[in-house]
């Protein structure tokens, strides 16, 4: 039980913690952001929604795969727990987030992707440890 929890807990972290100095060094690089409030009164340009929608997809790919690999037994109810808890997490994001720069197509299509990718890591890890 220890494990399961801490499994996925694993994940999120990861993708959490790569997300958030990817956005950070993203927003320097392409929006010319000088500090976390300028960075989020920002509007986003295509390019750097593309290149975010990008390394967040990666970096839950990670997440679900470290979940599943952590996990060890039934890996892909694993990270369908990390993914739900993802969904969950991006539509108090969405709701939160309304009135920002960003559109709204953006967080969206993150309630789904997010998710999704994820689960693709756990499918990934299980393939690997198939007999």
């Amino acid at each position: 039980m220890v494990r399961s929890i801490l499994s996925i807990l694993a994940g999120y972290a990861a993708m959490a913690i790569l997300i958030m100095v990817a956005t950070i060094v993203s927003a320097k690089l392409m929006l010319h952001a000088e500090s976390m409030e300028s960075m989020m009164s920002m509007k986003p340009t295509p390019a750097y929604i593309a290149v975010n929608l990008a390394y967040s997809s990666v970096f839950a790919v990670i997440g679900g795969f470290l979940t599943a690999v952590i996990a060890r037994r039934a890996p892909l109810v694993h990270t369908g727990v990390l993914a739900a808890l993802m969904m969950v997490l991006a539509v108090v994001s969405f709701y939160q987030t309304e009135g920002t720069q960003a559109p709204r197509w953006y967080g969206m299509t993150l309630i789904v992707l997010g998710p999704l990718c994820a689960l693709l890591g756990g499918y990934l890890q299980s393939l690997r440890t198939r007999p």
